[in-house]
């Protein structure tokens, strides 16, 4: 069975789910800062009751600014594109792999940190690198050839046929999720699109100041800018539905439920420490 003890965020009141203005600090809607604040009591929490170890820093999953002082953990399939448009516009040079700043100073730098419902960011995450119908569909399926053939009925004898031709596979999303599931944590190239969110982040490690949520992306986006301090540089674009979002349960409910079962179970720490709770489907 799945256990999930730790306690979810508030049930959060919205009276208008529309573009919201700049005045974020209400008591009637949704406040980013009290939902901020929740999600990181429930991460410290869910950390020290798993025993999370802390470890060092690895600087390179940072946008870093020198400028305005801030340190942004950019995690692929949460609006990671959008973010790094912005970052970038406002501060040039601001980018990945640059240096952390000294041990001494990190508290100096405000550390936002945008996480996503793990399965949803797992069906966006098909759709956009493996289903047929991506632009980079050929890459990753070249890429993860070996692995996804594996997984397929006699994959192994496909493998070991001499002069096996290079042909599309058309990835289903049972192949895509078995493939994380087996291969999920290992250090393979653009594994980080799969991922847990709690690794990719050391959210056990770093004292975020600001945790925001795609799903309040409309909120918690503007609000990061201020945040960050370039607001008055950059504005938040309107935020669009997603098509991960859109064919979610359609496309989860295509699993077997003893396969729906292991991939939340792959994600449980996610459910756990980021502040989410675990899905239940039904026809």
């Amino acid at each position: 069975p799945i256990k999930h003890d730790v306690q979810p965020p508030n049930e959060w009141q919205y009276q208008n789910k529309s573009q919201p203005s700049h005045e974020y600090i209400r008591t009637d809607v949704y406040n980013p800062i009290a939902a901020s604040n929740e999600r990181i009591r429930i991460a410290k929490y869910a950390c020290k009751r798993l025993n999370s170890s802390r470890h060092r820093m690895v600087a390179k999953q940072f946008f870093i600014s020198q400028k305005y002082h801030f340190m942004f953990n950019n995690i692929p399939k949460v609006a990671s594109t959008t973010w790094r448009e912005l970052l970038s516009y406002a501060d040039e040079d601001c980018r990945k792999n640059k240096p952390a700043p000294p041990a001494a100073d990190i508290n100096d730098y405000t550390k936002v940190v945008f996480f996503r419902e793990p399965l949803v960011r797992l069906v966006s995450c098909y759709f956009s690198k493996f289903h047929i119908s991506s632009s980079f569909s050929p890459i990753y399926e070249k890429e993860f050839r070996y692995y996804i053939l594996k997984i397929r009925a006699a994959g192994i004898n496909l493998l070991r046929m001499p002069g096996h031709p290079w042909k599309r596979l058309n990835v289903t999303f049972s192949e895509f999720v078995q493939f994380v599931i087996k291969y999920g944590n290992r250090k393979l190239r653009y594994s980080k699109h799969w991922k847990p969110q709690y690794t990719i982040s050391d959210v056990c490690s770093i004292d975020y100041d600001f945790i925001g949520h795609f799903e309040e992306l409309a909120y918690d986006g503007p609000f990061a800018l201020q945040k960050l301090g370039i607001a008055n540089v950059v504005e938040f674009p309107i935020v669009h539905s997603t098509l991960g979002d859109g064919i979610y349960v359609d496309t989860m409910l295509s699993l077997s439920w003893e396969l729906i079962k292991k991939v939340v179970e792959f994600y449980w720490q996610d459910y756990e420490i980021l502040g989410y709770n675990i899905p239940s489907f039904e026809v």
